[in-house]
């Protein structure tokens, strides 16, 4: 979700598997339908990070109103084949696994741990289960897990 309504960048991307609103996303190895960029969720380390994924409503015609779809946990994501809005520059709230301060590094985690899930962003490599991002940080503090403010910067 948009978090300040300054200078952004977003792009349509594709996806052959489920994308839930606000996780980090990355380079999926091809191009998907109509010359799209095909993401995905981390799933190994060394990955390529294209951004956050973000919710935008769309009237499709059909009957997907285009609020997404909840998921067997009840959770917003993108279907396969969805366009999906992924936002390279701004400011944008995405789930913080952990506290976080503005001067700590941002690392988007690639495994599973537990109920912790690829996609999802924290302080720390999580004993080399997230990778550190570049040209991005935190623009908040919180005092535990939940919703904090990341700025993106992806050239």
């Amino acid at each position: 979700m948009k978090a300040f309504a300054t200078d952004e960048f977003c792009f349509t991307a594709y996806s052959d598997t489920a994308i839930p609103f606000g996780v980090g996303v990355v380079y999926g190895g091809a191009v998907g339908n109509e010359n799209r960029p095909k993401i995905a969720l981390p799933s190994a380390t060394g990955f390529l990070f294209m951004g956050v994924s973000c919710f935008t409503h769309k009237q499709t015609g059909d009957s997907n109103d285009g609020f997404g779809v909840l998921n067997t946990t009840a959770s917003a994501q993108y279907e396969i084949g969805d366009d999906i809005t992924v936002k390279k520059r701004g400011y944008v709230w995405v789930y913080s696994e952990i506290a976080v301060d503005m001067d700590d590094p941002v690392f988007l985690r690639h495994t599973v741990n537990s109920a912790l899930v690829p996609g999802n962003f924290r302080i720390d490599a999580d004993t080399a289960k997230a990778d550190q991002l570049t040209n991005v940080r935190w623009a908040c503090k919180t005092t535990a897990a939940g919703l904090a403010i990341l700025e993106l910067n992806i050239p």
